[in-house]
């Protein structure tokens, strides 16, 4: 769906890739700075060093925690068929680039909130261990508000409970880019039936949720707690981009809503008839500007059996197999583009990752016979125009 930047990669789990970007050890490093402060009130007797040792594991455990937050999402994904391109860990938390859009409003809504979920159960977690780590004189409110100990893992337990307990009740918050952001624009998506609207009314809530949280930063500031000001200055401003992004988003979809596949298709592509040698293929293809890389190869009844492409007949030739029909190429290709009916709205063709390797996507009948073949070229116009 988008361009992965490019991270440092930590590790893979469950076969999916995370990574790193140098704002994460940005981040990384100011926690530990701030967390070795903040613990030295919680545990006076402490010696820097002990402090410092602490604070980091605090730190990457938060990371952690992060991840698997993002692994909830990414697996959610992968349940419903969508290939997990990777996580990236970056100074405001992770991201989780998916190959593609979801289809429904259930899938939208149980991918979204599977990170929050995971985030619950981190923070039922912690907060056992908590429980089991205190000193006899003391409570579990007492611990989760701060108080002075010398125990070392009931303050990692507590501040790693509360911590989670902030991250989940945040991304709960009803603006996109935000978990809740997305299960409310699921829920709008199911309540209208119109995936464009529901995306701009969850970009509007986001947009004002930056805008309150930066007002908000901004009079904090102005009462000189600067640090804090200015965080939630930059947290409102980062929330209120991508809810930028969101209502772009969905102007673009409300203006392909009604596209299909037979208004973009070309309804008389050039085709190879299946008993055409690879030698008779190249010499009749044509070497018009536009000219798609691949052409649809059908049968004497005008049915769809594949797609072969002009590098793979040259290639056939430089081999020495002139001789080769069109079928025999097919067999020998591989998986070629995905075939869709007319009525395939134009956002399902954008999401196609074939169509972005192969250039190509045939459209056919219910019996599978050729109708027309959708170029690059073609959904670039389309969208060009708006249709």
């Amino acid at each position: 769906m988008m361009r992965r930047p490019t991270t440092l990669p930590l590790a893979h789990v469950f076969g999916v890739r995370i990574g790193a970007a140098p704002s994460w050890f940005l981040f990384l490093g100011l926690a530990v700075v701030f967390l070795t402060r903040n613990f030295g009130t919680w545990i006076p007797s402490a010696t820097n060093t002990e402090l410092f040792l602490l604070a980091a594991v605090a730190a990457l455990a938060f990371s952690m925690s992060i991840a698997m937050h993002e692994l909830g999402h990414a697996l959610t994904a992968r349940a419903f068929g969508i290939e997990v391109i990777g996580i990236d860990l970056w100074v405001l938390g992770g991201f989780t680039h998916l190959s593609r859009e979801t289809n429904r409003p259930k899938e939208e809504f149980l991918i979204a909130a599977a990170g929050p979920a995971v985030n619950a159960v981190l923070l039922a977690i912690f907060l056992g261990a908590t429980a089991i780590a205190l000193p006899s004189d003391m409570s579990l409110g007492e611990a989760l508000s701060g108080s002075e100990t010398g125990q070392p893992m009931v303050v990692l337990g507590a501040w790693l409970t509360l911590i989670n307990g902030g991250v989940l009740l945040f991304n709960l918050l009803p603006g996109y880019p935000l978990d809740g952001g997305r299960m409310a624009q699921a829920i709008f998506w199911r309540v209208t039936g119109n995936r464009a609207r529901a995306t701009m009314l969850a970009g509007q809530a986001g947009r004002g949720l930056g805008l309150l949280i930066a007002t908000g930063g901004l009079a904090l500031m102005w009462f000189d707690d600067s640090f804090a000001g200015l965080s939630l200055v930059i947290l409102g401003w980062f929330l209120s981009q991508g809810a930028r992004s969101a209502l772009i988003a969905g102007e673009f979809h409300e203006r392909l809503t009604g596209v299909t596949a037979a208004d973009v298709m070309d309804p008389a592509p050039q085709t190879i008839a299946e008993a055409t040698t690879a030698t008779e293929a190249l010499d009749a293809y044509p070497e018009a500007p536009g000219t798609p890389a691949a052409l649809p190869v059908i049968n004497a009844a005008g049915k769809l059996l594949g797609i072969v492409t002009k590098d793979h007949l040259e290639h056939t030739l430089a081999m020495g197999r002139p001789l080769l029909t069109a079928a025999d190429l097919i067999a020998d290709h591989g998986p070629g583009p995905e075939q869709v009916p007319e009525d395939a709205p134009l956002e399902q063709l954008l999401q196609s990752e074939r169509l972005a390797r192969w250039g190509v996507v045939p459209v056919v009948d219910a019996s599978g016979g050729l109708l027309g073949l959708i170029t690059i070229e073609r959904v670039r116009r389309a969208l060009a125009s708006g249709r």
